[in-house]
């Protein structure tokens, strides 16, 4: 959990220090669409519904305890 939630952290604070940078894309295959229904993902590109701020989200994650993180899991 820490290696998907502080790499993404860690991207976002090092592109914050890129004077030059135009884009930043991350693409990560942790937790793709798990929160699609039916348990079969297919092979498309779905549409983008993350309506949160994600770095506070991830801030938000590595302050749960693992118990807490336990009883969230759907």
């Amino acid at each position: 959990m820490k290696s998907n939630t502080l790499s993404t952290l860690n991207l976002i604070n090092f592109a914050k220090d890129c004077k030059n940078l135009i884009v930043c894309t991350h693409v990560s295959t942790a937790y793709v669409n798990c929160n699609k229904p039916g348990g079969f993902i297919e092979e498309k590109i779905y549409e983008n519904d993350i309506t949160y701020d994600v770095e506070s989200f991830v801030k938000q994650v590595l302050s749960m305890s693992i118990k807490d993180i336990e009883l969230n899991q759907t």
